[in-house]
């Protein structure tokens, strides 16, 4: 029973650590600033906060930004400082992949020493009818297994596998 409760925790946790990323990305944008990459990590202590390497009037190509992000919570992560992170970015994809009507999605991909997930949350912003505000429409959340950047071993040249979306 203890098993199945610890697992049933962890679930939680995780769950709460990939809504806080979500939460976070789409506060960012409803508050009218730039999304760059970002990163949740849950500290050893269990504090959870969001790190950021660079600010929203970077000139650095999000790709860029992403992988210094990523290179930071690697780094933490072979310290033995982190619990668990997740590695947030907008992208741009096809409606094959996010969905009918959906082009823009917030990534996240989730990772812990034993776990490791990539989630994608469509959206779209429809435009307001006569000066009101424009409506987020979400779209159905997208997972898929991926391959550990943050707690696994470290990535060689030419292994970052196929690309199926572009940072925005």
């Amino acid at each position: 029973m203890t098993n199945q409760t610890d697992l049933n925790l962890r679930e939680q946790k995780l769950a709460y650590v990939l809504q806080s990323s979500f939460d976070f990305a789409f506060r960012q944008m409803a508050e009218g600033k730039r999304l760059i990459p970002f990163a949740t990590r849950v500290q050893m202590s269990g504090a959870v906060d969001f790190q950021r390497e660079e600010n929203e009037s970077t000139e650095l190509p999000l790709a860029e930004v992403h992988d210094l992000v990523r290179q930071s919570m690697r780094s933490q992560a072979v310290a033995g400082e982190l619990q668990a992170a997740a590695l947030v970015a907008p992208i741009q994809s096809d409606e094959k992949i996010l969905g009918e009507g959906f082009y823009q999605a917030i990534r996240v991909q989730l990772e812990m020493a034993d776990y490791c997930r990539l989630f994608f949350q469509p959206y779209r912003i429809e435009p307001g009818v006569g000066g009101e505000k424009g409506k987020l429409v979400m779209g159905k959340l997208v997972t898929t297994a991926a391959e550990h950047v943050i707690f696994g071993e470290e990535p060689t040249e030419g292994d970052s596998g196929r690309t199926i979306f572009s940072l925005t």
